[in-house]
């Protein structure tokens, strides 16, 4: 964290796109069936340190949705 972030392989970049895709198949799906996905990609960031920062997937329905893939 002191010297900032390295960039990622072109396998973990791969990986990236791919679960961006996935993402993005359920957020359309989701939306299909009749839910309503708000925050998208909202950036959070912790009160004590604003380098501990992430996005959420969004929030379908009133719930947090965060979505994972697997390999």
């Amino acid at each position: 964290m002191k010297n900032g972030r390295a960039m990622p392989s072109h396998q973990m970049l791969r990986l990236f796109h791919e679960g961006h895709l996935h993402e993005q198949d359920l957020l359309v799906r989701s939306k299909q069936a009749g839910y309503v996905v708000d925050l998208y990609q909202l950036e959070l960031v912790a009160p004590f340190d604003a380098r501990f920062r992430g996005h959420i997937d969004g929030v379908l329905d009133g719930t947090l949705l965060e979505i994972k893939s697997v390999n």
